[in-house]
């Protein structure tokens, strides 16, 4: 168990290796589904009097009605009416591409001539597609969402499931099932995706040792992993995960990922918008400054976010801020070597006492497995 104060941080990185993409190549995702995915419309909507179609392209404000009446608020049957009569063939439906739909044309437009490093730092400087923007955030990693990745038959030999490790630490060295809770971990993470959540939730509740204590361990699970952005599924996580995933190409699931999207998109937030929330943010830099150790995975230290964490914009602040902290950090291939640089200089130069001396790790394994179990956690005695 994590006997000592301990928070991960996490960014997109670290769910690759359930099938997520990182951040570049969630721009070319959305680009992609916009231009290839097919969703159900009823033939008759044209001939609707609220409904134009100029140019063979649809106007989003004036589908917007149709798309949330066809949603259910417990999402069971997420289609309802436009589903049954598909199925049934009570009603014609035809099948458009999401680039007939005017914001989603536009928003693909301008992904590919600015070609922004992410689609999180493109939506912080261009506010008017934030609507299409959050939609297709969702509905792209909605077709991520595949639960095999968690079992020994879904996972990529030279990738593995690092999160098996973290279960298996956390339940390490238990001698009562109460005792779990008394794990001293925090993981904050910067993704929307909801593939470490999903796969602690699952695992842990079917593990028997812990049977007794389920109530009890979802609580405790809930408490400890913080989404600074948002998330796509807010309740029943087990239960939701993965209800849309579907393998290929499947209008079926594309209108019911669609569908989601547009009711749900306000459940994730933008750059800038979580600095807003002034208490929240107190609450990340208060776990931080608590922790006797961190782990950075998959964590790309952009600015917006090191200010959330609140890492200090100079290099005088942070002799006091990595204060008496063992700082392991993954550096994919080694390719920060800027960072690589900043942070071995702060290490050697702690003209302080031997109480407060901090210690960074760094790896530059390319697979978290490694990073995690072989760089992080090996070691003969503690400082």
């Amino acid at each position: 168990m994590f006997k000592e104060n301990t928070v991960f941080i996490l960014g997109a990185g670290a769910s690759m290796p359930y099938g997520y993409p990182s951040g570049k190549k969630l721009i070319a995702d959305i680009i992609g589904h916009i231009e290839r995915d097919e969703i159900y419309l009823p033939q008759d909507m044209q001939n609707r009097p609220n409904i134009k179609n100029k140019d063979d392209i649809y106007e989003f404000n004036q589908l917007e009605e149709f798309f949330l009446e066809t949603c259910v608020d417990d999402f069971n049957d997420p289609l309802t009416e436009a589903h049954n009569a598909f199925f049934k063939g009570n009603i014609s439906f035809t099948k458009i591409k999401l680039s007939k739909i005017d914001i989603f044309l536009t928003l693909k437009n301008a992904l590919r001539d600015f070609d922004p490093v992410s689609i999180d730092s493109f939506l912080r400087d261009h506010h008017s597609y934030e609507v299409p923007g959050k939609i297709m955030i969702m509905y792209s990693l909605l077709k991520c969402e595949d639960i095999s990745r968690f079992s020994y038959a879904g996972n990529h030999p030279d990738v593995g499931n690092w999160y098996s490790y973290l279960i298996n630490d956390l339940l390490s060295g238990l001698t009562e099932p109460m005792n779990f809770c008394d794990n001293q971990l925090n993981i904050i993470t910067f993704n929307y995706s909801v593939d470490l959540d999903y796969c602690l939730y699952q695992k842990l509740n079917s593990t028997e040792f812990l049977s007794d204590v389920t109530e009890e361990l979802s609580s405790f699970l809930k408490s400890k992993v913080f989404h600074v952005y948002g998330q796509i599924w807010n309740d029943d996580i087990i239960k939701n995960y993965g209800k849309y995933y579907k393998k290929g190409t499947m209008n079926e699931k594309n209108m019911q990922q669609l569908l989601y999207s547009i009711k749900s998109k306000d459940q994730i937030k933008l750059i800038g918008q979580e600095r807003k929330s002034e208490n929240v943010v107190e609450q990340y830099k208060e776990i931080i400054k608590k922790a006797k150790n961190i782990i950075i995975i998959g964590f790309g230290f952009d600015r917006d976010n090191l200010d959330i964490l609140g890492f200090p914009r100079k290099k005088s602040g942070y002799k006091q801020f990595f204060k008496g902290k063992r700082i392991s950090y993954m550096d994919f291939n080694g390719k920060m070597k800027a960072l690589f640089s900043q942070l071995s200089n702060l290490e050697n130069d702690q003209p302080i006492p031997e109480k407060d001396k901090f210690s960074i790790i760094r790896s530059e394994s390319a697979s978290i497995v490694d990073a995690y179990q072989n760089d992080f956690k090996i070691f003969l005695y503690d400082d």
